[in-house]
């Protein structure tokens, strides 16, 4: 008697064992379903879900504007550099008050449309992959597109101000951007609105890039106005020595013969398409285009 009833306890006691056995499979399968489901989606709000199941967030920072709603962890923070995927193309993503005054997600994507051809247009940062921060020093304000960009780094010019109620004192730099360790350093500078360059107290518009050793940027006649070009900067990378030329064109660099060329500009009358032209006067308007003899030196 005490036999049987010891095989009857010992039956049950392994049927429960089996039944327990089925729940926590079940319990396994379950959780492992829902990481799998969760880290091939995303959490809606641009932000890209990686395996472990965490998030490229921006940091939190102060909002530009006191009157903005917009959180860090659902938008870009505006004045931040961010490197991304845009349409399977690499390049950086820039917003401001300007790109999200309609739209929060709005900002400025910039990248190299073909050699020596930078490009930037509007993107929704919701569709951006792979977003990495890129680490700058002081308060970043406007972002001059486009940007330059070549193996490993990419080079952008951008307006830095002490603090945002400080706009007078703002200097205009060039960034050099190592896109191993997404850090940005200054490599130039200049104060806004300075008299360092003759005619030239505007911000500079990077043109081209020799092989990381030479940058090349055509700086305005003045910033808070509607100005044209007085010249170009060549800015060696690596020593940040430079040569400032005042109204020149075909500007052409010999990497191996280490110097450039270059023409003056000289005015001349054309026909304009319109009346209405900037400039027409009386069916013509002045026209500054390189022309001459051509000059060569030794680059900076």
């Amino acid at each position: 008697m005490r036999q049987k009833e010891f095989t009857l306890s010992t039956s049950k006691g392994f049927a429960h064992l089996i039944l327990l056995f089925i729940i926590v499979l079940a319990a396994i399968g379950g959780i492992v379903y829902w990481n799998i489901n969760k880290s091939n989606s995303s959490n809606g709000n641009g932000y890209k879900l990686v395996f472990n199941n965490t998030y490229v967030t921006p940091p939190p920072t102060e909002s530009s504007s006191p009157t903005s709603t917009i959180k860090p962890q659902d938008a870009p923070n505006q004045y931040v550099l961010y490197y991304a995927v845009y349409k399977d193309t690499h390049g950086i993503f820039y917003a401001n008050e300007s790109t999200t005054r309609m739209d929060p997600y709005q900002g400025s994507f910039s990248y190299p449309k073909e050699p020596n051809k930078p490009w930037s247009e509007y993107a929704d940062f919701r569709e951006l992959k792979d977003i990495k921060i890129i680490k700058t020093q002081g308060v970043l304000s406007d972002l001059q597109p486009p940007i330059l960009m070549n193996n490993n780094y990419a080079y952008v010019s951008i307006n830095v101000i002490p603090d945002r109620s400080d706009l007078i004192n703002s200097s205009n730099q060039i960034l050099k951007i190592d896109l191993d360790k997404f850090s940005a350093t200054s490599i130039w500078s200049n104060q806004i609105g300075s008299t360092k360059y003759k005619n030239a107290g505007g911000v500079v518009y990077l043109e081209n890039n020799y092989e990381n050793k030479y940058l090349v940027g055509s700086i305005g006649t003045c910033y808070w106005c509607e100005g044209r070009e007085a010249g170009k900067i060549i800015l060696n990378v690596v020593t940040k020595n430079e040569i400032y030329k005042e109204g020149i064109g075909n500007l052409k660099i010999t990497l191996l013969d280490k110097t450039f060329s270059y023409q003056k500009l000289s005015a001349f009358k054309e026909k304009c398409d319109s009346p209405e032209d900037y400039g027409c006067d009386n069916g013509y308007r002045t026209v500054m285009k390189p022309s001459g003899q051509v000059y060569t030196e030794a680059l900076p």
